[in-house]
């Protein structure tokens, strides 16, 4: 039980981050889609957590965005400094995906 209006922060599969490094991600993409769908409207927002030695791929973000459902909330944690770039927020922009930036 939680209270009236809470809803729970997912974080992605690490399959999906660290395994596949957001290449060939559909079909995964879609098994934990339908798991955290098992929330229903407690579901918020979904926390994608690069490992820290993924280096900036524009090609492959764009097309792991580009998979990513507009009805969610969707974050992406960059831990690889090469990342942030203006082609990147800029992408994540378009696609209305956040960036979790931690200090």
């Amino acid at each position: 039980m939680v209270p009236e209006g809470f809803v729970f922060a997912v974080k992605a599969s690490r399959y999906i981050t660290h395994v596949r490094r957001l290449r060939d991600t559909a079909e995964p993409l879609t098994l934990f889609l339908n798991r955290a769908a098992l929330l229903g409207p407690r579901l918020g927002p979904i926390l994608c957590q690069l490992p820290p030695t993924l280096e900036a791929d524009a090609g492959a973000l764009r097309r792991f965005v580009g998979q990513l459902p507009a009805d969610r909330r969707w974050v992406i944690e960059f831990r690889h400094p090469s990342w942030h770039t203006a082609e990147v927020y800029h992408m994540l922009g378009a696609r209305q995906v956040g960036r979790c930036s931690i200090s």
